[in-house]
C-alpha cells in the first residue's frame, strides 16, 4: 500500500464501518489478511480492491462479511517500534520507568502538599 504507508508501519483499522469506494480496508483474503483499497462494487453487492503500488486491480473479489476493518490510523514507523520493545522487554521496561520519574518528577511537589494538608486531590 505504498505510498500510503509502507513496511514497519503501525495501521490501526476500526470495525464500525459502512465501506465505500476509496476506502483502504482490511479484509480477510484466501484465509490471509490483506490491506487494499476498495475501488469497485459489483452489481452483485461484492467489492473488487486494489494495492496502491499495485497496476492490476486484484483477481479475487471482497464480500462485506470479509472486510474486518477501515484504516483509521497510521503511525509511521510504529510497527518497527513494537517489534523493538516486544524483542527487548527488559530495556522496554527501564525506558518506562525513566519516562514515568521524569513524567511525574514537576508534580512531586503538588503531591506532597495534598498529602501534608491531608486533602485528596481528586475530592474537594
Amino acid at each position: 500500500m505504498e505510498p500510503m504507508f509502507g513496511p514497519g508501519d503501525l495501521v490501526i483499522a476500526r470495525s464500525d464501518l459502512d465501506p465505500h469506494v476509496g476506502d483502504v480496508v482490511l479484509a480477510e483474503v484466501n484465509g490471509g489478511m490483506v490491506l487494499h483499497r476498495l475501488v469497485a462494487r459489483e452489481a452483485d453487492g461484492d467489492w473488487r480492491t486494489k494495492g496502491d503500488a499495485n497496476r492490476a486491480i486484484d483477481g479475487w473479489r471482497v464480500t462485506d462479511d470479509d472486510i474486518v476493518g477501515r484504516v483509521w490510523v497510521i503511525v509511521p514507523s510504529g510497527g518497527d517500534v513494537l517489534i523493538w520493545v516486544a524483542a527487548h522487554p527488559l530495556t522496554s521496561a527501564w525506558i518506562a520507568a525513566v519516562l514515568s520519574v521524569l513524567i511525574g518528577w514537576p508534580w512531586r511537589a503538588t503531591w506532597r502538599a495534598t498529602s501534608a494538608s491531608g486533602c485528596s486531590p481528586t475530592r474537594p
